[in-house]
């Protein structure tokens, strides 16, 4: 049954719950909670289309701009441009009729390689051996006495989610060059990819784990239920880079988009949550109508439209999903 308000009870708040996702695939080790499996996202969106008024982006920052937010909806939106969007998200969003905006690494879109994070964490998390002191850069990390991936770190790095402590020396090395290489160059990462894959001798690449390919995003940009948004070129924490560096990564971005699929929502979210005044004032230069972070909070009639938060989604199934729904609804059913 859909919620309602009754008339009589307690008036429903006007806000939007943002739902914040990555990937709906199924992974062996995920610390930043990136995947949710495709039979829990397949429930979540049934607890969705049942209960609340699901609306696109684009309708979000229209009603905010008017001060007319519906009351107990939900915007769901996608960060990276994995290929499993496209393969198994957006199949399952045509399903229950869920609109969502996918926002793209654009410097990635059909490459054949993985993203460095997940390159990172895959080395660190699951290679069966590793030396014991990883370099990079002109930082040394020393796994001390972990080079050997045991049974029992295999189990710690499964059940590890941040921003719980890291349960062993190598999550602790993973956290400490995941920091470095979110504000290094593309140039910079992509060479620690390079020498990370040739210390585990991992080369095997799972198709939905590779970014959407340029055909893809075409396809995806064309759905009605899709929007493409921007997420910078690189994918570099903006917040750690000059003004100049900023900017050049949300114009390449937004003239990408522009000019592979013609289309484009002029909206971005921010890589790793990171942004500055610096950065707020150049979205605003570059003509986007508003800006996604990573706060939780939910969407009143007074958010300010460049710093609309988000609430990430776990692996939960329905039961869980829907609790969680309400928490951040504050009550207002």
């Amino acid at each position: 049954m859909r919620l309602r308000w009754i008339p009589g009870g307690k008036a429903p708040r006007m806000r939007t719950v943002v739902l914040m996702y990555h990937r709906v695939a199924a992974v062996s080790s995920d610390p930043w909670q990136l995947a949710v499996s495709a039979a829990h996202f397949e429930e979540q969106l049934r607890v969705l289309e049942r209960n609340y008024r699901v609306i696109s982006a684009r309708e979000l920052v229209d009603r905010l701009a008017r001060r007319e937010l519906l009351p107990n909806s939900v915007c769901l939106t996608f960060d990276d441009g994995y290929g499993d969007n496209y393969r198994t998200a957006l199949p399952l969003l045509e399903k229950y009729h869920c609109p969502a905006t996918f926002f793209m690494v654009t410097g990635w879109v059909g490459r054949r390689a993985r993203f460095w994070w997940d390159v990172l964490a895959d080395v660190l998390l699951n290679a069966d051996t590793l030396p014991e002191t990883i370099r990079i850069g002109a930082d040394s990390f020393d796994l001390a006495g972990e080079a050997l991936h045991s049974s029992e770190l295999q189990r710690k790095h499964r059940q590890w989610h941040h921003p719980a402590d890291p349960p062993t020396r190598r999550a602790a090395v993973y956290l400490a060059i995941y920091e470095k290489l979110k504000c290094r160059t593309p140039e910079e990462q992509a060479h620690a990819v390079a020498y990370l894959l040739s210390l585990a001798n991992l080369e095997y690449q799972e198709e939905d784990s590779l970014p959407v390919t340029k055909a893809q995003l075409i396809q995806m940009s064309h759905h009605p239920l899709a929007e493409i948004g921007l997420h910078t070129h690189s994918h570099p924490a903006l917040g750690s880079q000059s003004p100049e560096r900023q900017s050049e990564e949300i114009g390449t971005c937004a003239n990408y988009l522009k000019g592979i699929t013609g289309r484009v929502v002029p909206m971005i979210s921010f890589p790793h949550g990171n942004y500055n005044q610096d950065t707020l004032r150049l979205v605003k230069e570059h003509q986007l109508r508003a800006a996604f972070t990573t706060e939780e909070q939910a969407v009143s009639q007074r958010t300010d439209p460049y710093r609309l938060g988000r609430f990430q989604v776990g692996d939960w199934n329905g039961e869980t999903f829907g609790r969680k729904l309400m928490d951040w609804m504050g009550g207002s059913l």
